[in-house]
Protein backbone atom coordinates (compact mmCIF):
# COMPACT_ATOMS: atom_id res chain seq x y z
CA UNK A 1 0.00 0.00 0.00
CA UNK A 2 2.73 2.41 0.82
CA UNK A 3 4.59 1.60 -2.46
CA UNK A 4 1.63 2.27 -4.50
CA UNK A 5 1.19 5.66 -2.56
CA UNK A 6 4.41 6.47 -3.14
CA UNK A 7 4.91 5.90 -7.10
CA UNK A 8 1.50 8.02 -7.38
CA UNK A 9 3.57 10.66 -5.40
CA UNK A 10 6.68 10.52 -7.61
CA UNK A 11 4.09 10.28 -10.92
CA UNK A 12 2.52 13.80 -9.36
CA UNK A 13 6.22 15.42 -8.67
CA UNK A 14 6.96 14.70 -12.81
CA UNK A 15 3.68 15.54 -14.18
CA UNK A 16 4.20 18.80 -12.00
CA UNK A 17 7.88 19.22 -12.86
CA UNK A 18 6.98 18.54 -16.39
CA UNK A 19 3.90 21.12 -16.90
CA UNK A 20 5.85 23.59 -14.93
CA UNK A 21 8.90 23.40 -16.89
CA UNK A 22 11.06 26.66 -17.27
CA UNK A 23 12.60 27.81 -20.18
CA UNK A 24 16.71 27.47 -19.23
CA UNK A 25 17.71 28.45 -22.40
CA UNK A 26 16.15 31.89 -22.36
CA UNK A 27 12.70 32.86 -24.03
CA UNK A 28 11.20 30.97 -26.77
CA UNK A 29 11.29 32.54 -30.45
CA UNK A 30 7.65 33.59 -30.36
CA UNK A 31 8.30 35.53 -26.96
CA UNK A 32 11.28 37.36 -28.92
CA UNK A 33 9.60 38.22 -31.63
CA UNK A 34 6.84 39.67 -29.56
CA UNK A 35 9.14 41.78 -27.24
CA UNK A 36 10.92 42.66 -30.80
CA UNK A 37 7.96 43.50 -32.29
CA UNK A 38 6.62 45.78 -29.61
CA UNK A 39 10.36 47.56 -29.46
CA UNK A 40 9.87 48.50 -33.20
CA UNK A 41 6.18 49.46 -32.89
CA UNK A 42 7.64 52.27 -29.97
CA UNK A 43 10.69 52.96 -32.43
CA UNK A 44 8.09 53.64 -35.30
CA UNK A 45 5.49 54.97 -33.74
CA UNK A 46 5.17 58.26 -36.55
CA UNK A 47 5.38 55.25 -39.38
CA UNK A 48 4.39 51.59 -40.27
CA UNK A 49 5.82 48.09 -38.41
CA UNK A 50 5.33 45.15 -40.79
CA UNK A 51 5.68 41.12 -39.91
CA UNK A 52 6.93 39.50 -43.53
CA UNK A 53 8.43 36.58 -44.76
CA UNK A 54 12.23 36.46 -46.60
CA UNK A 55 13.14 32.87 -47.41
CA UNK A 56 10.54 31.54 -45.25
CA UNK A 57 11.91 33.26 -42.26
CA UNK A 58 10.39 35.97 -40.39
CA UNK A 59 11.10 39.27 -40.48
CA UNK A 60 10.20 43.05 -39.85
CA UNK A 61 10.16 45.64 -42.63
CA UNK A 62 9.78 49.00 -41.44
CA UNK A 63 9.58 52.45 -42.48
CA UNK A 64 9.10 55.64 -41.07
CA UNK A 65 5.95 58.07 -41.98
CA UNK A 66 8.45 60.77 -43.91
CA UNK A 67 8.84 61.31 -47.57
CA UNK A 68 12.39 59.98 -49.00
CA UNK A 69 13.18 57.93 -45.61
CA UNK A 70 13.57 54.59 -47.00
CA UNK A 71 12.69 51.64 -44.90
CA UNK A 72 14.57 48.68 -43.00
CA UNK A 73 14.26 45.09 -42.43
CA UNK A 74 14.76 43.87 -38.98
CA UNK A 75 15.24 39.93 -37.88
CA UNK A 76 13.05 38.42 -35.27
CA UNK A 77 16.30 39.28 -32.21
CA UNK A 78 16.17 43.03 -33.54
CA UNK A 79 19.33 43.16 -35.72
CA UNK A 80 19.04 45.40 -38.42
CA UNK A 81 19.56 42.92 -41.51
CA UNK A 82 18.86 45.70 -44.00
CA UNK A 83 18.83 49.47 -45.50
CA UNK A 84 16.33 49.79 -48.38
CA UNK A 85 16.92 53.77 -49.34
CA UNK A 86 15.50 54.26 -52.41
CA UNK A 87 17.49 57.63 -52.83
CA UNK A 88 20.79 57.11 -52.91
CA UNK A 89 23.23 55.54 -55.48
CA UNK A 90 23.98 52.65 -53.75
CA UNK A 91 22.76 49.04 -54.79
CA UNK A 92 19.36 48.11 -52.93
CA UNK A 93 19.62 44.95 -51.15
CA UNK A 94 17.50 42.24 -52.89
CA UNK A 95 15.81 41.40 -49.35
CA UNK A 96 13.92 44.75 -49.48
CA UNK A 97 12.48 43.20 -52.84
CA UNK A 98 11.91 40.12 -51.99
CA UNK A 99 10.18 40.01 -49.04
CA UNK A 100 6.82 39.08 -48.82
CA UNK A 101 3.48 37.84 -47.49
CA UNK A 102 3.82 40.89 -45.17
CA UNK A 103 0.95 41.65 -42.48
CA UNK A 104 0.92 45.22 -40.85
CA UNK A 105 0.96 45.15 -37.38
CA UNK A 106 1.08 48.89 -36.42
CA UNK A 107 0.82 52.22 -38.76
CA UNK A 108 0.12 55.34 -37.89
CA UNK A 109 -3.46 56.89 -38.37
CA UNK A 110 -2.27 60.21 -40.53
CA UNK A 111 0.36 58.90 -42.83
CA UNK A 112 2.16 59.27 -46.21
CA UNK A 113 0.83 55.81 -48.02
CA UNK A 114 -2.71 57.20 -47.70
CA UNK A 115 -3.65 53.78 -45.91
CA UNK A 116 -5.74 52.98 -43.03
CA UNK A 117 -4.17 53.27 -39.66
CA UNK A 118 -3.18 49.91 -37.65
CA UNK A 119 -3.69 50.00 -33.90
CA UNK A 120 -0.74 47.59 -31.92
CA UNK A 121 -2.40 45.22 -29.90
CA UNK A 122 0.13 42.41 -29.41
CA UNK A 123 0.94 40.86 -32.81
CA UNK A 124 -2.26 41.52 -34.05
CA UNK A 125 -3.46 44.24 -35.74
CA UNK A 126 -6.87 46.49 -35.27
CA UNK A 127 -7.54 49.30 -37.68
CA UNK A 128 -7.77 52.60 -36.20
CA UNK A 129 -11.16 54.08 -35.52
CA UNK A 130 -9.33 57.41 -36.82
CA UNK A 131 -8.43 55.61 -39.74
CA UNK A 132 -11.76 55.21 -40.98
CA UNK A 133 -12.99 58.95 -40.61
Amino acid sequence: MNTNRNIGLIALALILSLSCKSNKNGPTPQQTMEATAEKLVKLYRNGEVNECLYKSKKVFHCALNAYDAGSEIFNIQGDKIADCYYNNNDEIPRMCEEIEGCNTLYRTAKNIWRRPGVTWVGMHAVASDSAKK
